[in-house]
């Protein structure tokens, strides 16, 4: 801190300099050494080429080489620069066995997972990272997880301090991962529901097996299809998780966020079957003779856009696990701008009509459009003042002449 803020203060004292020409030369030269010091520090300190440093890379790379994933004639590697290309081309998260385990289990799932996975490999040979990356160990793995990501959807839970750890959100969809300002929602299912639903699992999943799970509601609807409990074993399979959407034939009307939320620990209540939805949506009513053949899925999903699909014979209420959020995530059947509510406290929900039909979330947060809107004019206020400035130096210079 001391030698930031001398560091500051030398460079107005340069600035001083350079406007004033009546300060000794000799002063500015010390002034100028004693900045390019502090430069010389910050810079060692975050580009050490210690032998510290390199024993590091040299044990990762020992552990790659144990892992399969490095020949062992690049055990041995000799460091010429801050960062070995080696390294710097390498996942900064090697899979562990829970990943490889979801991986294999999951394959089978994706159509044409082969051929996708060379197309994917394709495409990594004119990218401007991957393109130079000579292991075809480490180039699979990308592939064959970049596929995983892109054709799948499901959720994975890792046990033991969920909401402080980013592992598990490398490979897959997290239900936890590490954030300082989570909605306030979320937070809440988190203190309420999601933390008690772990502890139960940890004691109680030797005893019940996979029966532990039709004890945790709010997992099973935050689509959680896998628990880990150690990365270095198999994990869980919830064969109760919900899927992306699901039809709900009932509706538990309540009157405030209390009732909400309490609503989850009802052990006689299936969420399944069932959607919690308070009062304020008024527009949401019970659909009579529902049609229990309807089907829903995911056909694709973005950042920003998330695209199903449905075919029922009468009007159904879709029940999305994706956090319900009014003020960015606009719903649209056919095309057309609908309506949509909460429910089970965080969850989003829409009444679909009748037939087949495509619905699509779309993320249109009108606060940044309006941000956006104000910073082009601001910019272009600034930019017209500069002229106007510059304009009215220039004046003198012109203005004499005849």
């Amino acid at each position: 801190m001391q030698l930031a803020l001398l560091y500051c203060l030398n460079n107005t004292i340069l600035i001083y300099i350079f406007t004033k020409k009546d300060i000794d030369l000799f002063v500015g030269i010390v002034l100028i050494v004693l900045a390019i010091g502090d430069n010389f520090s910050v810079s060692k300190r975050y580009l050490n080429t210690s032998i510290s440093d390199v024993d590091r890379d040299a044990d990762r790379i020992s552990n790659l080489v144990s892992l399969g994933f490095m020949d062992e004639n690049e055990d041995r590697l000799a460091y010429n620069s801050f960062e070995p290309k080696e390294l710097s081309l390498l996942p900064p998260q090697m899979p562990s066995v829970t990943d490889r385990y979801i991986l294999s289990n999951e394959t089978p799932s994706i159509n044409g997972f082969e051929k996708k996975k060379g197309a994917f490999l394709k495409g990594m040979e004119n990218h401007f990272y991957y393109g130079a990356m000579e292991n075809e160990k480490v180039k699979n793995l990308i592939a064959e997880f970049g596929v995983l990501n892109q054709n799948t959807n499901y959720r994975v839970f890792t046990l033991g301090n969920p909401f402080n750890e980013t592992t598990t959100s490398y490979y897959h969809k997290s239900i936890g991962g590490y954030h300082g300002a989570k909605l306030k929602r979320y937070q809440e299912l988190i203190d309420f529901r999601v933390g008690k639903e772990a502890v139960f699992i940890q004691q109680n999943i030797n005893r019940l097996g996979l029966g532990v799970f039709e004890n945790t509601p709010t997992l099973n609807m935050l689509n959680t299809k896998y628990v880990v409990l150690n990365p270095e074993q198999s994990p869980v399979q919830n064969t109760s998780a919900m899927g992306n959407a699901w039809f709900v034939s009932n509706l538990i009307r309540v009157s405030d966020a209390n009732a909400e939320i309490i609503s989850l620990s009802d052990s006689t209540l299936n969420l399944s079957t069932t959607a919690v939805v308070h009062n304020q949506f008024k527009g949401v009513k019970n659909i009579l003779n529902p049609d229990q053949k309807a089907e829903i899925r995911m056909v694709k999903y973005g950042a920003n856009s998330i695209e199903y699909s449905s075919r029922s014979v009468t009007s159904q209420h879709a029940i999305f696990s994706e956090i319900y959020y009014p003020k960015g995530w606009n719903c649209y059947i056919n095309g057309k701008l609908t309506s949509n509510f909460r429910a089970n406290y965080i969850l989003r929900g829409v009444t679909v009509p009748a037939g087949e039909n495509k619905i699509e979330w779309r993320f249109e947060p009108q606060s940044f459009y309006k941000a956006k809107t104000a910073s082009l004019i601001g910019s272009t206020l600034l930019l017209l003042s500069c002229l106007f400035v510059f304009g009215i130096g220039l004046k003198p210079l012109f203005g004499n002449k005849k």
